[in-house]
């Protein structure tokens, strides 16, 4: 069976200055990304991923970038699954 596509809004909430930084979309193995917002301090992005939300990157992201915060809502169209997580300083919280 092959994996779920999965369907993701990701939103970083920090400083804009950490921004200038922030490449994740290799790292998150993203692919039809569209930036959605970028203001000040709230930047968000909509994509897909081929298995499944990136859970285990948010984590190492979260833990790069401690003064940001990621929130993560996901689907699994295939698997009728929708969940919601947070990531701060390494810490993953699911909502």
């Amino acid at each position: 069976m092959p994996a779920a596509t999965c369907k993701n809004r990701l939103t970083v909430i920090g400083r804009s200055a950490a921004f200038g930084r922030f490449d994740w979309s290799d790292e998150a193995k993203a692919k039809h990304i569209e930036l959605l917002e970028c203001s000040h301090r709230r930047w968000g992005w909509q994509f897909e991923t081929d298995s499944g939300p990136p859970l285990a990157w948010m984590v190492k992201a979260s833990k790069r970038w401690p003064s940001l915060i990621f929130l993560l809502d996901y689907e699994l169209e295939e698997l009728r699954r929708k969940g919601m997580v947070s990531a701060r300083k390494a810490v993953l919280t699911e909502r």
